[in-house]
């Protein structure tokens, strides 16, 4: 029993034997409330919200795992595993049930983080062919300007580079379009934070989560999550010296929003960096395009938050994220100012 208690939140479901139950793990009421009756009822088809089996593996000490999925139109799947401990002769079905939710949006997020490496590499492929472009098109527009002679023949390459940088620019408008679609109504529970950032640390740099005095239903955008915290951890986390740290805390303000506070220990900005640090296409990074705060800024204001910085030069960078809270299915709170 030691490896299935390792996986908590978890607990007991008791069936008799029409399929009744007679106690159930607190999760599991949580997703469907106490109304349900009969494990039947779980997996009707006809429900809004039902479960679905998804595969089933071999466990520990050859005990068979179960995965299920919760199935809920237009909300995020959750997901559990169930082991089956019931004695040959018991009257009572008795199944150990693990929330395995915040491991399987861990991979979400780390699969999330893939991709948005991917089109950071196009944008910075993009960016960088921009720029010998740009310079062209300046010493292009000398030529027609000075050398009347060479002015037919500059004019024509001055049409052909500015097609090709009018194209670049559209392949990184459609990248960051792509990347940062916001989808504010998507309900992303706050204290799974923990386990997702925590898939961030490496061997050089650790990353610490602490959720502190938040409940289980206290949800936050899903956006605000991909396209502003992880922009923001992936800044510290580049921006970290050998065996350095990431710190995030997050808590729950009087107002009602929630506060996410990112402290690295990296290099920190000068008075300069940290007062450019959100405009569009600015970077001290070679090969970067500069859009990820900047566009990171943009989403937080659709979204209604809002986030400060503090730096010092070699003391790191803190930046305060504050978002509204979201209820179950995804509406805002409406106890925040």
């Amino acid at each position: 029993m030691t490896s299935i208690e390792r996986n908590l939140p978890g607990g007991l479901l008791l069936l008799a034997a029409d399929g009744t139950i007679l106690e159930r793990p607190a999760f599991l009421e949580a997703w469907f409330g106490t109304g349900v009756e009969s494990v039947y009822e779980l997996f009707d088809p006809e429900r809004p919200c039902r479960l679905a089996l998804r595969r089933v593996v071999a466990g520990p000490r050859h005990r068979m795992e179960f995965h299920v999925e919760l199935v809920e139109e237009g909300a995020r799947p959750k997901f559990l595993r169930y082991w089956d401990l019931t004695p040959a002769d018991a009257e009572v079905a008795t199944f150990f049930l693990v929330d395995d939710t915040s491991v399987v949006e861990s991979y979400f997020w780390q699969e999330q983080r893939v991709r948005r490496g991917l089109l950071e590499d196009i944008r910075g492929l993009l960016a960088s062919h921009m720029r010998p472009a740009i310079t062209t098109l300046g010493a292009l527009a000398d030529v027609i300007h000075s050398q009347p002679k060479a002015r037919r023949e500059a004019i024509t390459r001055y049409g052909e580079v500015a097609d090709l940088l009018a194209s670049a620019v559209r392949g990184v408008d459609n990248a960051i379009h792509a990347q940062h679609s916001v989808d504010s109504e998507i309900p992303f529970r706050v204290v799974d934070l923990a386990s997702v950032l925590s898939s961030y640390s490496d061997s050089q740099t650790a990353v610490d989560c602490q959720v502190v005095d938040i409940q289980r239903d206290v949800f936050v955008s899903s956006s605000a999550v991909e396209h502003v915290l992880i922009p923001v951890l992936e800044n510290a986390l580049e921006a970290h010296p050998k065996d350095g740290w990431v710190h995030v805390t997050v808590t729950l303000l009087p107002s009602g929003k929630v506060c996410i506070e990112v402290q690295d220990s990296g290099r920190g900005m000068t008075k300069h960096e940290l007062e450019r640090a959100q405009d569009p296409f600015f970077t001290t990074k070679r090969g970067h395009s500069g859009y990820g705060l900047a566009g990171a800024g943009q989403v937080l204001s659709k979204l209604g938050g809002y986030w400060n910085f503090s730096s010092a030069r070699r003391k790191g960078t803190r930046v305060r994220i504050c978002v509204p809270r979201l209820d179950a299915e995804g509406g805002v709170a409406t106890d925040q100012t």
